[in-house]
């Protein structure tokens, strides 16, 4: 995922990823947020879109994968709220 955020970085394009919740992927989503802050991984042009969320969405339950993503990735790096997917209220 780092070297096509990079690759569409250094081509002037926004990267899109699909994202997925639960427990599995959050191992990736820490290395990112640790990319980001130690290597200078910028999300300034990712969208993302959380490819699954449980119905109805509760945003403050455990059981919440928009949650998960916040806390392991959105919220440590410099996405833009804007152009996310994401754009609940906290």
């Amino acid at each position: 995922m780092a070297a096509l955020i990079r690759e569409k970085e250094t081509e002037g394009e926004r990267c899109v990823l699909g994202l997925s919740g639960g427990f599995s992927p959050l191992g990736v989503y820490d290395e990112l947020a640790r990319m980001h802050r130690e290597e200078g991984l910028s999300f300034a042009d990712v969208v993302v879109f959380n490819v699954s969320e449980f119905f109805p969405v509760n945003q403050g339950g455990g059981h919440s994968n928009t949650k998960l993503l916040r806390e392991h990735l959105l919220d440590k790096v410099n996405i833009k709220p804007e152009i996310s997917t994401l754009r609940m209220s906290r």
